[in-house]
């Protein structure tokens, strides 16, 4: 029954090609053609991952915590991949093809 369902559901067909990154304060929006990526980074070690839908963000709370110190990244941009790191945390981008690598710092 299992199978049925995984068989039959839609699934979308990508993110496209990447087009351009806009960094932020603690955080990097990626453009890509289909859609968008965000990376927030919340604390030193605590990062929220967005992908649009439609190029649109449902921007519903995600925590309960609502006083984070935002800490300062650095963001680094590659010919293919993007890397944004943070004291506790990297976050790799890799831009085609699409994915993400997140690795714990031990600085």
């Amino acid at each position: 029954m299992f199978d049925d369902k995984v068989k039959q559901a839609q699934f979308p067909p990508g993110i496209g090609a990447f087009q351009r990154l806009e960094s932020m304060p603690s955080a990097a929006l990626f453009h890509f053609e289909d859609e968008l990526l965000r990376i927030d980074f919340i604390a030193p070690e605590v990062i929220r991952i967005k992908i649009s839908a439609g190029k649109i963000f449902e921007d519903s709370p995600t925590c309960l915590k609502t006083n984070w110190q935002a800490p300062v990244i650095e963001i680094h941009q590659r010919s293919n991949s993007t890397l944004i790191e943070s004291e506790g945390v990297s976050v790799e981008v890799h831009h085609s093809p699409f994915n993400i690598k997140i690795t714990r710092l031990n600085k």
